[in-house]
């Protein structure tokens, strides 16, 4: 009888034990649900202050990373297609659309520490195909997006305070890669 007893208390602290790791469990699902929740809601949000800068039929990603594996540092990456035909002299667009997106993007939250945006361009190759390049790569740290004043900001001025990259035939690569010589 001893024994029974024994076995039975031993069976019921097996059981009591498996009870908390499966509410342990539980509580785990139920954290990591609301997380993501939370995070389809940041993206949600996201989508919505960048749609109001490039359509979304524009838009190829939007995607969100922990900066240097910081978890309380995020970085958002952009990446769109340009809106028409590449010209010599688009390069202003494309810093207009940067600084309009680091200008909305960043107050949606306080944890952003830095935004970046590449910029693509479908194109038709000589034998009709529809090709994508790189046009340009744009970034902007919190720290700089905290001392412009953004009610005078002229977007033409971007690359001499954020990391602004032309790729490809461009006049304006062309200059600031005289410029940098």
């Amino acid at each position: 009888t001893n024994e029974l007893e024994n076995e039975k208390e031993e069976n019921y602290k097996l059981i009591q034990d498996q009870r908390q790791v499966i509410n342990d469990t539980k509580s785990k699902i139920e954290i990591l649900k609301q997380s993501l929740q939370q995070s389809n809601q940041f993206k949600n949000q996201l989508s919505t202050v960048i749609n109001s800068v490039i359509p979304s039929e524009r838009i190829i990603s939007i995607d969100m990373g922990n900066y240097n594996n910081q978890s309380d540092k995020y970085v958002i990456s952009i990446t769109y297609y340009f809106k028409d035909v590449w010209l010599a002299d688009n390069y202003l667009q494309v810093m207009s659309d940067a600084s309009d997106i680091f200008k909305v993007v960043f107050p949606t939250n306080s944890r952003i520490y830095q935004v970046q945006t590449t910029v693509k361009e479908k194109y038709s190759d000589d034998y009709g195909n529809t090709q994508e390049r790189y046009l340009a790569r744009t970034s902007m740290n919190r720290e700089t997006y905290s001392k412009i004043n953004w009610e005078g900001f002229e977007s033409s001025k971007l690359s001499n305070i954020a990391n602004v990259n032309f790729y490809g035939d461009s006049i304006y690569k062309d200059l600031k890669d005289l410029e940098d010589k």
